[in-house]
């Protein structure tokens, strides 16, 4: 039998359909389509899911899918009950910008990532803005037991789930701003990071001083925020402040020479700032000369970070 199409385009009889590429085989079409249904019954009939994560258990406090809370068709939110080994329970407000990582995609945990060579065992990092605290306990992973990390946010709810469910002799959760670190002596951590930290109102360039004045000399500090997609880009009202990348690259370096300068006594040239444009180089080794260039997060399309080396005096 001819296995070629007819001339009038047919499929000749006997001959193999097309697969098409681009479709994922039936029998994943078949399961989403089963978990649409199953989660219209649910919703139907009022049920709330239950799951137990590292001796947590959440409970859905409504039927309501968190993929649909959080859609644009949904409420925005989606609650939890946090039960804890300890007997405590939380309640727990899930929305874009406050990422439970045992519920949702911890998405931002690759600009962590990036620190990874600049990490030792015994370090202590200061981690600003750590908001749920997935990204601190991957801090504490890094530094080991021998290491410390301490972590603030505004976020009191974020602080109080961290608090709980990263637990260790080595951490501190605290809830605050700058005014947290005003008991720590300058040099104080051997790593600075801040992700989605600053919103509208803050002062920026404050802010970054006081992040600067607390890292060690010889130290490294990433500052990493949404960058600005354009104009008429949607941002939920709690959402973190978006910078353009050659902004935000320039607003750090001013923050950290200005500190810089004014620490200077006698006139004398500041020390350089020196920028790590690859996110590639280990301590120690040769760094490019100062550049009005950011170092991109790569990790998430949607960011844009700067890593800068405090210079040993």
């Amino acid at each position: 039998m001819d296995p070629h199409p007819t001339s009038n385009g047919k499929i000749a009889r006997g001959q193999p359909r097309p697969v098409r590429v681009n479709q994922p085989p039936l029998s994943v079409r078949a399961m989403r389509r089963t978990a649409r249904v199953m989660e219209q019954l649910r919703a139907a009939l009022g049920l709330q899911r239950t799951s137990t994560v590292a001796g947590v258990r959440y409970t859905e406090t409504s039927s309501e899918s968190l993929r649909r809370a959080l859609s644009r068709r949904g409420s925005g939110t989606k609650e939890y009950l946090a039960d804890f080994p300890t007997g405590q329970r939380l309640t727990l407000r899930c929305t874009p910008s406050r990422v439970y990582a045992d519920l949702m995609e911890p998405r931002l945990l690759p600009c962590y990532e990036i620190l990874l060579p600049y990490l030792r065992p015994g370090m202590r990092a200061l981690d600003f803005g750590c908001s749920t605290g997935y990204g601190s306990a991957w801090l504490l992973d890094a530094v080991g037991p021998s290491g410390a990390v301490v972590a603030v946010d505004r976020d009191r709810e974020g602080v109080e789930y961290a608090a709980l469910r990263y637990a260790s002799p080595n951490a501190a959760f605290e809830v605050g701003w700058t005014e947290a670190l005003a008991g720590e002596t300058d040099g104080a951590f051997d790593l600075v990071v801040s992700v989605d930290a600053f919103r509208e109102s803050d002062d920026f360039n404050a802010t970054i001083r006081e992040l600067w004045r607390v890292l060690k000399p010889g130290g490294w500090m990433l500052i990493v925020t949404p960058a600005v997609l354009g104009p008429n880009t949607p941002r939920a009202p709690d959402a973190a402040r978006a910078f353009d990348p050659k902004d935000l690259s320039t607003l750090v370096r001013a923050a950290c020479e200005d500190q810089i300068r004014s620490n200077t006594e006698d006139g004398q040239t500041p020390v350089a700032v020196r920028w790590d444009e690859s996110g590639s180089a280990a301590p120690g080794e040769a760094t490019p000369p100062a550049s009005a260039e950011p170092v991109s997060s790569a990790a998430t399309l949607d960011h844009t970070g700067v890593l800068i080396h405090k210079p040993d005096r």
